[in-house]
């Protein structure tokens, strides 16, 4: 009996594997090639980068591929619209050093160095250094 359980889990493994749960090679590249441009796009002049990220996914944004993240260490471009999914958690940092810490279900827009952070959504804690330079300011609610 023992052998036929282990040669019935051999055959479902190896369907796994090699047949049955085959990704199209032009979805996985079209899925890598937006992924690549929105971070080629922020290399330059970041405006944050995602410093953590707790959960099943990641950081979602409408440059990117249904089912594709931004995970720890990617650059955000101001104006770019980024929300955490349900039971994920993220942490931004920017300006000149504030973190941001994203709840689950949060969205908001990245600002410009010293500009207004815009959240459409959520809840978030901000962290910031009283060093005296740019105020963070956040606009929400009834503000927008």
């Amino acid at each position: 009996m023992s052998v036929v359980i282990a040669a019935s889990l051999l055959a479902q493994l190896s369907c796994n594997q090699l047949a049955c749960n085959r990704v199209p090679v032009d979805q996985i590249a079209a899925q890598a090639g937006v992924a690549s441009a929105v971070a080629e796009a922020a290399g330059g002049a970041a405006a944050a980068e995602v410093t953590a990220i707790s959960g099943p996914g990641g950081l979602r944004s409408k440059e990117l591929a249904d089912g594709t993240f931004l995970g720890k260490g990617a650059k955000l471009v101001a104006g770019q619209e980024v929300w955490t999914p349900k039971g994920t958690l993220a942490e931004l940092v920017v300006g000149q050093g504030a973190r941001l810490r994203l709840n689950e279900d949060t969205a908001l827009v990245v600002p410009d160095v010293g500009a207004d952070i815009v959240v459409a959504r959520g809840e978030l804690v901000a962290l910031v250094d009283a060093h005296g330079g740019t105020p963070l300011q956040l606009r929400a609610g009834d503000d927008l």
